[in-house]
């Protein structure tokens, strides 16, 4: 077996760079007859149709740089696939190399050019005439002209919340917990759980039980310590973070050394255990504090403040 020096690299194999598999946009160039390039899903697979038995073929993957950013090797014999090779998704057009070496006697390195070109953003939504396609025109007590109309008319629009019989939508009420999770289960798309939470209190006929019982095996909401659920005990401002914090996977804190929970004059009311989840809905822009600079941990959610939030954490 001949060698010529590259076998080091097994230490590196099989990815050097962390690299997404969603990436789009790639094009190859036009191929070398020595390998074929073809291009899927985000990766791409290489073929080389004539190896040397017992020869190493090296295939890398760099940037313009030419600093590596996958790399594999395998022994000829024949036909030889390279695949799966996940590609970058950088946020700016960019030109990809991929190389293939090897210790074969007489073999001449072998390139071909990948371009990204990133996909075209996808473009904005109308603003709302706020007339009578708005969605908030269905309701009685809604006001399209009111603060409240982007975060309502966007709950409305996707199906998260819906209005009362009557024809109301009660944007002053307080948001209960059966609400809550509810409104969360519809975004997860309303997971159907084989789950038995044991809530007293949470009968299997309600409209909220199948919403409890994937929010609770999820570990999104918890009951009380007498086996009870609350499903009509109203959500504050800040059992509201944490349970978007949870839904959200539990996101790092920023760092306390720079806590924004200290931007506001009542921030240092938060409650121990949401004191994460409201500096991260800070941090995200999800939580803002009123026009007199307060935060209102403890204040109860009205349904419009719950829309104007699940607005802002859908982005």
């Amino acid at each position: 077996m001949k060698t010529k020096g590259f076998f080091w690299l097994a230490a590196l194999l099989p990815i050097l760079l962390a690299v997404s598999a969603a990436a789009s946009g790639f094009e190859a160039a036009d191929g070398h007859p020595g390998m074929t390039v073809r291009l899927e899903d985000g990766a791409a697979r290489v073929t080389v149709p004539f190896t040397a038995e017992g020869c190493q073929y090296l295939l890398r993957l760099v940037d313009a740089d030419g600093a590596p950013v996958w790399i594999d090797q395998r022994e000829g014999g024949g036909v030889l696939s390279f695949g799966k090779i996940l590609l970058p998704a950088p946020q700016t057009a960019a030109v990809y190399e991929l190389i293939l070496t090897s210790d074969a006697e007489g073999f001449s390195p072998i390139t071909a050019a990948l371009t990204y070109t990133p996909p075209d953003a996808p473009p904005e939504e109308p603003a709302c005439p706020r007339d009578g396609t708005c969605p908030m025109r269905r309701f009685s007590d809604l006001d399209p002209a009111a603060w409240y109309h982007d975060g309502i008319h966007r709950v409305l629009a996707a199906g998260v919340m819906n209005g009362y019989e009557d024809g109301t939508f009660r944007p002053s009420a307080v948001t209960s917990r059966a609400m809550l999770v509810t409104m969360l289960w519809r975004m997860a798309g309303e997971p159907r759980v084989r789950y038995d939470a044991g809530f007293a209190d949470v009968a299997d006929s309600a409209w909220y039980a199948g919403a409890v019982r994937w929010a609770s095996s999820s570990g999104i909401v918890s009951g009380y310590d007498d086996k009870t659920f609350g499903p009509d005990d109203g959500v504050t401002r800040e059992q509201l973070a944490l349970t978007l914090w949870r839904y959200a996977g539990k996101p790092d804190a920023p760092d306390p050394a720079g806590d924004p929970l200290s931007r506001f004059g009542d921030g240092g009311r938060t409650s121990g255990w949401a004191a994460d989840a409201m500096r991260w809905a800070v941090s995200n822009g999800i939580y803002g504090g009123g026009s007199d600079g307060r935060l209102r941990p403890g204040d109860s959610a009205s349904r419009a403040e719950v829309a104007a939030v699940l607005a802002r954490f859908g982005g």
